[in-house]
């Protein structure tokens, strides 16, 4: 009889499993990020500044803005420049950067259509002209406005939608369109009229205004960029849902 089918040969060992405390794989973590940040002197764009000094996920913030910011920090790189049409000056600065985060703008009051157009359209896009040469595999991530739409009869709805859809032709690696409700901070901006002022704890305990914390645009937009989606319109219930998820990974388990 061949020696494979004698029926004494012993059976091979059982395989060996793993003890429960073998240690399991190194899990690399991910690389911090370094971003670009416009409108940090604004209320959303604050937010955004404070939120990504706090966060163990990014390594560095290179703000460009016009006026000086009242903090300081060994993440932050603050840039003062005037003229938001023409950024090549800076160009030394964009490089190597995972996302912008472009939080400028202006409430279209007062202004006439071809001033609000070129503050909200056309700096944005030099914007990403300029970063997309830097730093060619960036995320562009720009807040827009709940109710923008290109037949939209309010002017800043219209020109944020034409702003949405131009900057979907600028070549961008990735692009994220953020439509969040009123945006409400903790207390309400010196700039509001008194009756505004009076009024702010209302809308912020009014459970059916569509309003968005402060404190979850930021984890929003940080959750997005760390989860590498690199296209998509968010609106207010996604925007809700992304800051959740910041918010659990931050808790201790």
């Amino acid at each position: 009889m061949d020696q494979t089918e004698h029926p004494l040969q012993p059976a091979p060992p059982p395989p060996v499993l793993p003890s429960a405390h073998t240690p399991s794989p190194a899990v690399t973590p991910p690389r911090p990020k370094r971003i670009a940040l416009f409108g940090a002197t604004g209320l959303a764009g604050g937010g955004v500044l404070r939120a990504c000094l706090a966060a163990p996920e990014v390594a560095g913030i290179v703000a460009v803005t016009r006026s000086p910011l009242a903090l300081t920090s060994p993440k932050l790189l603050e840039l003062h420049h005037g003229d938001f049409q023409s950024l090549a000056p800076l160009a030394a600065a964009f490089s190597n950067l995972d996302a912008c985060f472009y939080c400028l703008g202006t409430s279209s009051s007062g202004l006439s259509e071809a001033r609000y157009r070129a503050i909200t359209r056309d700096y944005a896009l030099e914007t990403a002209r300029a970063l997309r040469q830097a730093s060619p595999s960036h995320t562009f991530h720009f807040i827009s406005g709940a109710g923008a739409r290109l037949d939209s009869p309010f002017l800043w709805a219209r020109v944020k939608a034409e702003t949405e859809e131009a900057l979907t032709h600028a070549d961008l690696a990735g692009l994220v369109c953020y439509r969040p409700a009123m945006i409400l901070a903790d207390r309400p901006p010196n700039r509001f009229p008194w009756f505004a002022r009076a009024a702010y704890p209302i809308l912020r305990l009014a459970r059916f205004f569509p309003a968005l914390s402060l404190n979850a645009l930021a984890p929003a937009m940080l959750q997005i960029e760390l989860e590498a989606q690199r296209a998509g319109t968010l609106e207010h219930p996604a925007l809700r849902a992304a800051a959740s998820r910041y918010l659990a990974r931050r808790r201790p388990a």
